[in-house]
């Protein structure tokens, strides 16, 4: 067996694939190509990759690999996912056709973007998302006002208080991390180790990135 797939694919420290990872997923550095344009500051890399170290847990000091990057379908892993049951919501109100139509797609393909125009109502389609579904939901973004927006659709059409993470202090009676919804800042996340991340993310079966 190569790694475990929990959350991401886990290698032990020393795995030969984890240079094979490294170079299959490399990409241009935006900042590279910014800094040949203006020459100002240190040089950064020309290319960036998304694994990552673990830095704690049984293989601390090994790799991570997005869950679903190309290839790790055939590699040789064993499956360690869990997707903990969560009481079922019902979503109150009335999706348009293409919002049923997308929330429909996205359950069917269990992963993917949903693209839509200004206006669309595409924190709609997330609750409807997340209503169909029996597990505890998690929604990243990148702003307070897309949090408290999201905050109010929850409410409005799934009846429950998110609880929220980051933006300051909670207020009282407000849920928190354990809530069946999470609206959590990406700013606050990234700031947590990668073993912490894993912990505290591994009872959410949905995840929702507001634009991605």
């Amino acid at each position: 067996m190569t790694g475990a797939i929990c959350g991401g694919l886990l290698l032990r420290p020393g795995d030969r694939t984890r240079a094979r990872w490294v170079k299959a997923l490399a990409v241009d550095n935006p900042a590279y190509l910014a800094w040949l344009r203006h020459g100002k500051g240190p040089q950064p890399p020309r290319q960036v990759h998304p694994v990552t170290t673990q830095d704690a847990g049984p293989w601390a000091g090994g790799a991570v690999v997005p869950r679903y990057a190309p290839g790790i379908a055939q590699a040789d892993t064993v499956d360690r996912t869990t997707c903990e049951a969560a009481e079922a919501l019902t979503f109150r109100g009335d999706l348009r056709p293409y919002q049923q139509q997308a929330v429909e797609a996205a359950v069917e393909a269990g992963r993917g973007v949903v693209v839509a125009p200004t206006g669309a109502g595409k924190t709609v389609i997330g609750c409807g998302i997340i209503a169909a579904h029996d597990t505890r939901a998690l929604i990243l973004v990148h702003s307070r006002d897309l949090a408290e927006q999201w905050v109010d659709r929850v409410r409005q059409f799934l009846d429950v208080d998110a609880g929220l993470v980051g933006y300051g202090k909670r207020r009282k009676g407000e849920a928190g991390d354990e809530a069946r919804v999470v609206v959590a800042s990406l700013q606050t996340l990234a700031r947590r180790s990668w073993h912490e991340m894993h912990a505290w993310g591994a009872p959410f079966g949905v995840v929702i990135q507001d634009e991605a």
